[in-house]
């Protein structure tokens, strides 16, 4: 009967080759996750980038037609002067001196000379009340400034806290906007159609309205409701059919409405 000896460093070099095997698969499938995500990330922020470029361009595109279109209408108009009128002369006092004698020689006295008009010099308004600040330029500037440094989470808190403060302030549909805005930057577009709404809902002539009602179309196209988004694009070409972003609104399909005048 014949025994078979193996050797124990044979059997320990099998184990160690297959426990390196292990790390390394396991380091690999790390880093494989890691660049995943960053892939993820960064098509985040392109997507992001690009949503506010076709922004800008459609209103470069509107404000260079609208230029165009006002240099046609201008007209040369040829001014000509008023014609200047002479003041009139005066006719020097007569004065006729007679007496028992031959008639003497007529005297001629030239006019008083002219009073001029005074001039009235307005006072300096040294007691004029000074000009306040508002009291929310502070709070939004530092608001505004976390958003466009990617801190969105910080500026959506910063905006909320001055909608609380004061709901019916001028900044109020700019606060509104820019919480919409941070929401979207982070793919929460339910969220920020919250904000866009409230927005347009509350101030439908802030100047910010047809940017919120766009941002709140296409919200509505990354969520996949295209009848939401639709409606979104129609109201904003019937309610600003004039602004610089209708003409995007305009490009999508279904959407009524002609071409600014």
């Amino acid at each position: 009967m014949r025994l078979l000896f193996v050797s124990p460093l044979i059997v320990l070099s099998a184990c160690a080759h297959s426990s390196a095997g292990d790390i390394d698969n396991a380091q690999l499938a790390r880093s494989l996750d890691a660049l995943r995500a960053q892939v993820a990330a960064q098509a985040q922020q392109i997507e992001t980038l690009q949503g506010r470029i076709d922004v800008m361009t459609a209103a470069n595109v509107a404000q260079t037609a609208g230029t165009s279109r006002n240099m046609r209408d201008l007209e040369v108009v040829k001014l000509t002067p008023a014609p200047v009128r002479a003041e009139a002369e005066e006719e020097p006092v007569m004065l006729e001196i007679t007496g028992e004698g031959d008639r003497l020689q007529v005297v001629k006295m030239p006019p008083a000379p002219r009073a001029r008009a005074a001039t009235k010099v307005a006072a300096s308004p040294t007691n004029a009340a000074p000009v306040k600040a508002d009291p929310l330029d502070g709070p939004f500037a530092d608001a505004l400034d976390a958003y466009r440094n990617g801190r969105t989470e910080e500026a959506f808190e910063r905006f909320s806290n001055l909608m609380k403060k004061s709901p019916k302030a001028e900044k109020a549909s700019a606060a509104l906007y820019w919480m919409g805005e941070s929401r979207f930057d982070d793919q929460r577009y339910d969220e920020a159609v919250v904000q866009y709404k409230r927005l347009v809902d509350a101030y439908p002539s802030s100047s910010k309205a047809p940017e919120a009602l766009l941002k709140m179309g296409i919200s509505f196209e990354k969520l996949k409701d295209s009848a939401r988004a639709r409606d979104a694009f129609q109201r904003l070409v019937d309610e600003h059919p004039d602004s610089a972003v209708a003409e995007l609104a305009r490009a999508r399909p279904g959407i009524r409405g002609g071409r600014s005048k």
